[in-house]
């Protein structure tokens, strides 16, 4: 997610100071799916800091007429509750879309048989008749499971529902459900592996560098692929590259900080095209 100033504001909050209501206020509460309540905290923290440097309205003397008649000063029209306003929004924004990804889908399957699937948020229709179809108990299901499944079951690998349509499960000769294999996200960050035997994710996987790579010299990996249903084990070696040389020393300090060295926008270098704010900002991931 990301905040960006305005012209004017950003005197009053640096991105320094933004960065922080990210990291403290607004992030800690998007990695608990709680969206609503980091948006109010991370407003809450911006009206805090521009409510503070509001200056009174009450015995302010009036502005020096400058000498030169044809010179007029600008006009400063910010406005620090626009601004809140147009931050809060974008945050609820970015919110609302992490909520509209994590929405169920719904998915038609047969009303017997297998479905492969990812782990989501699904409700699960019949294919026939539209309907939607009631979950079957665990351990019914787990009747139907063969060796290799309940393995990769209890690794967390996968996991197995079953799903009954109540409209045409009677018309059904077979086990008058069908079982869905849902696999784990980890299987895609290669935790898991597929049997060859077994055809199922049943392979951990586990890598033990043997030498260490170096900026002269390569490294090498051993990968151990075992499985935990049947006797298949796999070694293989792998190359490590070569360990990148040290960056360049950072060069001497001119003095003041430009934010990158940029001229419109105090996040990074450049002036800003694409019709976003001209100040400063900062931005996070959670």
């Amino acid at each position: 997610m990301e905040i960006e100033t305005g012209y004017g504001v950003e005197p009053i909050l640096p991105d320094a100071q933004i960065g922080n209501i990210i990291n403290s206020q607004i992030i800690p509460r998007f990695k608990k799916k709680d969206f609503a309540s980091g948006t109010l905290a991370g407003t809450k923290a911006l009206v805090v800091i521009l409510e503070s440097e509001r200056s009174p309205t009450v015995g302010v003397s009036p502005s020096p007429v400058t000498s030169n008649p044809q010179i007029s000063q600008p006009e400063n029209n910010s406005n620090p509750w626009v601004f809140v306003a147009v931050v809060g929004a974008s945050i609820l924004g970015i919110g609302g879309a992490a909520a509209y990804l994590r929405r169920k889908n719904k998915i038609f399957i047969p009303s017997s048989g297998r479905t492969r699937k990812k782990q989501g948020n699904y409700i699960f229709c019949c294919a026939d008749c539209q309907k939607p179809m009631v979950k079957v108990d665990a351990a019914t299901v787990e009747e139907h499971l063969n060796k290799a499944e309940k393995t990769a079951q209890k690794l967390g690998s996968v996991s197995f529902e079953g799903w009954k349509c109540p409209n045409c499960s009677d018309k059904l000769t077979d086990t008058g459900f069908n079982i869905v294999t849902l696999e784990s996200h980890l299987s895609r960050f290669t935790r898991f592996k597929r049997c060859p035997h077994c055809e199922e994710l049943t392979v951990t996987r586990t890598e033990t560098t043997v030498v260490s790579p170096t900026q002269h010299n390569v490294g090498r990996r051993l990968i151990t692929d075992k499985c935990h249903s049947c006797a298949y084990h796999n070694k293989t070696e792998e190359i490590i590259p070569r360990l990148p040389p040290p960056p360049p020393p950072p060069p001497p300090s001119s003095g003041g900080w430009g934010g990158g060295g940029g001229s419109d926008f105090g996040g990074g270098g450049g002036s800003f095209d694409g019709g976003s704010s001209g100040g400063g900002g900062a931005g996070g991931s959670w």
